[in-house]
């Protein structure tokens, strides 16, 4: 067996170099092989000579892609990637030294699923704010958390799906399935996502299932400039935005998705003036999404909704 290990990055060197360590450490499978894809996207920093650094440590391939997109990347990567199963990472994540051996035991032990979802834990550096720790408890995945349990069972496409910040995908069941380049953070602060929620449903429609598990363990990183209500605020107008294109959420029109807007401004500024953050922290991820999906309703109008 064969993992190949895919990590699309944009101009994080230091965070790239993290991820590339923990890949050193990783133990290896018995008697299956590793190698590991990095396409630098649209980088302006020193990302690729950082990750040149690893090819006497790593069996490491560097693509470089001009145009900026984390789909883009990946579908560059899967272009050269002949491994029998993907191991998708972050660059700002870490794995367990036991990744690799969690990920090779399932493929053998559950032939019949062709995706696994692994447990993503938020690590926010330097000195977080109160603040900042209470959303990384009240609304997690706002920082890339992922917990579905401590048992491995198929996972309910219908409401959850696996983050590509640690996942796996045999390469036979993706055959010649590729992330939509329209969908996706883009760099330069852009957070939309919905990229591989969209290939994860599309590959559920075609009779793939997806199992959970919890041994398979990441670190998501997350630096200093995102510790903010300003990234916070963006990153849930996004998930809108995300959930409207995707036909998750149809967004109301007219008078009626005003009023709606209306009613959850002022639900989230009365809960930020007179509670704690638990309740206006989730008032204003509600009032976010629905921004969001009113957001992509003016931009993409009719042609909005795709089929589920």
């Amino acid at each position: 067996m064969k993992l190949s290990v895919l990590i699309p990055t944009h101009n994080r060197r230091d965070s790239l170099v993290r991820a590339l360590n923990s890949l050193v450490a990783m133990t290896r499978p018995e008697g299956c092989s590793i190698d590991v894809v990095v396409v630098a996207s649209d980088c302006a920093d020193d990302t690729v000579e950082a990750a040149q650094a690893f090819s006497d440590l790593l069996p490491l391939r560097i693509l470089v892609e001009p145009a900026p997109g984390a789909s883009r990347a990946r579908n560059r990567a899967l272009e050269v990637i002949d491994g029998d199963a993907i191991v998708f990472l972050d660059d700002d994540a870490t794995a367990a030294p036991d990744l690799a051996c969690v990920y090779a035991a399932a493929l053998v032990q559950y032939p019949e699923y062709g995706c696994f979802a692994g447990a993503i834990t938020s690590r926010l550096e330097g000195d977080p704010s109160p603040l900042m720790r209470e959303v990384a408890r009240v609304l997690p995945t706002t920082f890339g958390n992922l917990w579905l349990g401590p048992s491995p069972r198929r996972m309910d496409p219908k409401v959850e799906s696996p983050f590509a910040g640690n996942m796996v995908i045999r390469t036979q069941v993706l055959g010649e399935r590729r992330f939509d380049e329209t969908l996706g953070r883009r760099g330069h602060g852009n957070l939309e996502g919905g990229d591989e929620t969209n290939l994860f449903e599309e590959l559920t429609r075609a009779g793939m299932s997806t199992l959970w598990l919890p041994d398979a363990h990441a670190e998501h990183w997350i630096n200093p400039e995102r510790q903010n209500m300003n990234f916070v605020s963006t990153y849930w107008f996004q998930v809108g935005v995300s959930q409207a294109r995707l036909g998750h959420e149809r967004p109301r029109q007219g008078f009626s998705g005003y009023w709606r807007g209306l009613r959850k401004a002022y639900g989230y500024w009365r809960r930020r003036l007179t509670r704690r953050p638990h309740s206006w922290l989730l008032a204003l991820r509600d009032l976010k999404l629905h921004e969001g999906r009113m957001a992509a309703l003016r931009q993409y109008g009719a042609s909005l909704h795709r089929p589920r």
